[in-house]
């Protein structure tokens, strides 16, 4: 991937996921975040079908958001419609600090692994994904999972608790796994799913 849509990439990824986050965790409930995603959603993958189906403004939107879009992008959905449609998914479906968690998974573990394994990957995985752009997944998925536990009640006043602690080392390894396994859907519906789908499991557990 050339280095000016890796970067146009990521950080279009981190904004996203920052504004999506904000408005969950601090302005909207259930209801009005699905609103608001589904109009959003249904906006966008209407979008993505006129043009597909009339190539002059397929051209069009292609050349201008260039920066952001993968070649497989401009005759398919984009990877912004799958955003959308993941966090409907995941609004719809899940307790809220599991999506926001799972959120932040792909606003800032994904684009970790992106960037550094396409900087420093020399030792490959699955296709071309890197050892070490796994390991930088892992470690910002970590302090994420961290940060927002303690953020949200984690926490003793005491210290961390064990169980916030192994909360995180799990999360940040579904972080890893649902962006390593090469799931049959864009990743940008695929890495948030998996996760909040196994971080629902593991909070049973843990």
């Amino acid at each position: 991937m050339p280095a000016n849509l890796l970067v146009g990439r990521k950080v279009y990824h981190v904004l996203m996921g920052l504004v999506c986050f904000s408005l969950y965790a601090f302005f909207l409930d259930r209801h009005q975040a699905l609103i608001v995603l589904g109009t959003a959603g249904l906006g966008s993958v209407i979008l993505d079908a006129i043009r597909l189906r009339l190539p002059k403004i397929n051209n069009m939107l292609v050349t201008f958001f260039a920066p952001i879009l993968r070649a497989s992008e401009r005759h398919s959905l984009t990877g912004h419609s799958y955003f959308v449609l993941g966090m409907i998914f995941l609004t719809y479906f899940f307790e809220k600090n599991i999506a926001l968690l799972a959120l932040l998974y792909l606003s800032f573990g994904d684009p970790a692994a992106s960037t550094v394994g396409g900087i420093w990957g020399k030792h490959k995985v699955v296709g071309n994904k890197s050892w070490e752009g796994a390991a930088a997944n892992w470690v910002v998925s970590f302090f994420v999972t961290l940060a927002f536990l303690s953020y949200t009640g984690g926490c003793s006043t005491g210290g961390c608790s064990l169980r916030l602690m192994a909360f995180s080392l799990v999360g940040a390894t579904i972080s890893v796994f649902a962006e390593l396994v090469p799931f049959p859907v864009d990743d940008n519906f695929s890495i948030p799913v998996v996760s909040a789908i196994l971080l629902t499991l593991t909070q049973n557990f843990l």
